[in-house]
């Protein structure tokens, strides 16, 4: 298996548009709050959940194919499936 460095510009992608998606989420979800006239503290609060929560999901997902799970499609059901389904 190749390794690959974080400065690599063909590993920034996998970085960057992630973190963005997780940015746009959060202002989503800061949005929502304002309109629905959420005392600031709830809405901070749910802000700073959401983006725990997305970076926990991140994390698992980054060693899930760090070490190779996403990539035995011998299991059944392979586990890329199971990540799938679970992001739909």
């Amino acid at each position: 298996m190749p390794v690959y460095a974080l400065t690599d510009p063909a590993v920034f992608p996998f970085i960057a548009i992630p973190a963005l998606l997780v940015a746009i989420l959060l202002w989503g979800v800061a949005a929502a709050g304002r309109r629905l006239d959420q005392p600031t503290a709830i809405r901070r609060r749910t802000v700073v959940v959401t983006a725990i929560l997305s970076a926990a999901w991140l994390t698992g997902t980054w060693m899930a194919a760090a070490s190779g799970l996403l990539r035995r499609w011998d299991a059944t059901p392979p586990p890329f499936l199971i990540l799938v389904a679970a992001i739909v």
